[in-house]
């Protein structure tokens, strides 16, 4: 269902906004830099909705630089390796991935060389990725008997289980003497997800309240458009409104601060490594048809109102058959009420004249 905007209602606004002009950044990194990605603006001139209209947002444009990271500080950066001893004891070891955006390839080879400097045993390992299962295989090798494990059971930590295709759960290998080693495999158990962390790019903004559910808290959210990731790390993330797009009603009368967020699907805010990005934001006016009775106590500026919309075809005759329903309803309705009128009494046959 969309808007109809019509001609005499206040002209449609938009606000070009680029990041490297906002009034104040609301978050930094963990080196302490500001986030380019959350920031607010203020306007110099007031956005003011006129009397007996509601304000429209909606996504006029974008160019965000796909600068961001797949392997992200404190979103999956962890791997858990349990080496466990045949005779007793062992180690737990939580090893930290460098930040940066991996193939399986690069995150092979990083691990390869990472897992083995950082447990207390002394190991070798080859990590084999096939392209057909997209799935990973970590061949453990040692010249002592171990029992090996990646540890993903914990929820709360940020482990990067997804990316190499492991489910939240303890996936264990016991070591087999091969010659004078002895070799332990781990497959994944799922196909390896390299974006496992992100799939879109979400833009917030403190002007969207009440028009977009969000899946993850079950509530109305700040969503003002999603952005897919259809272009490879390094590239640029475009949008338009050539084909149509959502617009969400505004609460407020006034808009004079504009608040921009960044976030992937989990709500968790991405970091642009330094890069800037634009966005054009469209506001469009509707004026409030026609007014219905609010309940009581409820707020007298956004008391319930109709507005002004365009109904597809579809739409329409589904609406007249509902009117046509309705109608006769209260035909029948009103056919009950002058028959009560009427009174007990010998009832008047068909084609019998009145008064006979």
């Amino acid at each position: 269902m969309g808007y109809s905007l019509e001609t005499h209602a206040e002209p449609s606004r938009i606000i070009y906004i680029d990041s490297r002009d906002a009034s104040t950044y609301l978050a930094t990194t963990i080196n302490g830099q500001p986030l380019n990605s959350y920031f607010q603006y203020i306007l110099k001139e007031d956005l003011v909705c006129p009397a007996n209209q509601r304000m429209l947002i909606s996504l006029h444009s974008a160019t965000i630089p796909y600068s961001f990271y797949n392997v992200r500080d404190g979103v999956n950066d962890i791997i858990r390796v349990k080496i466990d001893h045949v005779g007793g004891g062992g180690s737990s070891t939580d090893i930290d991935i460098p930040r940066g955006n991996y193939n399986s390839i690069t995150l092979a080879q990083v691990l390869e060389t990472l897992i083995p400097a950082s447990v207390p045993e002394t190991i070798t390992l080859e990590i084999d990725f096939d392209p057909d299962t997209n799935k990973f295989k970590f061949i453990f090798s040692s010249t002592t008997s171990y029992v090996y494990s990646f540890d993903f059971a914990d929820t709360t930590q940020p482990f990067a289980n997804l990316e190499l295709g492991f489910r939240n759960e303890l996936s264990q290998a016991s070591a087999s003497q091969v010659g004078s080693n002895y070799l332990g495999t781990i497959t994944s158990s799922n196909v390896a997800d390299l974006n496992g962390s992100i799939h879109g790019v979400y833009i917030r903004t403190n002007l969207v309240s009440k028009s977009t559910l969000d899946s993850q808290t079950g509530n109305f959210s700040n969503i003002l458009e999603r952005l897919p990731l259809n272009v490879q790390s390094g590239g640029i993330l475009f949008h338009d409104s050539t084909g149509g797009t959502f617009k969400s009603i505004i609460d407020l009368r006034t808009i004079n601060i504009v608040t921009i967020r960044l976030t992937d699907e989990r709500n968790r805010i991405l970091d642009l490594n330094g890069l800037h990005f634009q966005l054009a934001i469209q506001i469009d006016f509707v004026y409030a048809k026609k007014p219905i009775v609010a309940p009581e106590g409820a707020n007298s500026e956004n008391r319930g109102l109709s507005y002004s919309v365009n109904l597809s075809a579809g739409e329409e005759s589904a609406q007249r058959l509902l009117q046509g329903q309705q109608r006769f309803q209260q035909e029948q309705e009103e056919e009950a009420r002058q028959s009560n009128r009427r009174g007990p009494g010998r009832p008047r046959r068909v084609g019998r004249p009145k008064g006979s």
